[in-house]
This record gives structure tokens, C-alpha cells and sequence, in this order.
């Protein structure tokens, strides 16, 4: 077991999806095969996966990814 990832209520993953072309979704998840379903209704392709992230802390990791990603005016 990873040193870094302690078993807690808050593991998870932070993950950022490939929307479109220039479109990114950023998100988190502590179960990302469910998160996915529900994002592919209705869609005839699945959205891609660009980058997942495991953490012990996602509403902190997610919250920190979200601000610096302000800073540059990026969401």
C-alpha cells in the first residue's frame, strides 16, 4: 500500500474528461466506472478519459485543481 494514500471516507479519485475538441471536465468520483455511465447516457461515443488522480483527500484535491485552474482563466 501506498504510504501517501490513507483508507479514509474521503479517497477518491479527481479525473478530467476530454469533452470536445477544446472542452474539459473536471470532476471527482469514488467510484469513477458509475461516474462514467452516468456521463455516457445518451451519447453514441464515450468521453475519454484525459488525466485521473488518486487521492485520500478529493474534496480538498479538487478544490485546490479548481482555483489554481482560475488563476489562469481556464475555467
Amino acid at each position: 500500500m501506498n504510504w501517501l494514500y490513507r483508507n479514509n471516507d474521503k479517497n477518491g479519485l479527481i479525473y478530467i474528461l476530454k469533452v470536445d475538441e477544446e472542452i474539459y471536465k473536471l470532476g471527482s468520483s469514488k467510484d469513477i466506472k458509475k461516474r462514467m455511465k452516468q456521463y455516457n447516457v445518451g451519447r453514441i461515443n464515450e468521453l475519454p478519459i484525459a488525466f485521473v488522480y488518486k487521492t485520500d483527500n478529493i474534496d480538498m484535491v479538487e478544490k485546490c485543481v479548481k482555483e489554481n485552474l482560475k488563476n489562469y482563466k481556464l475555467i
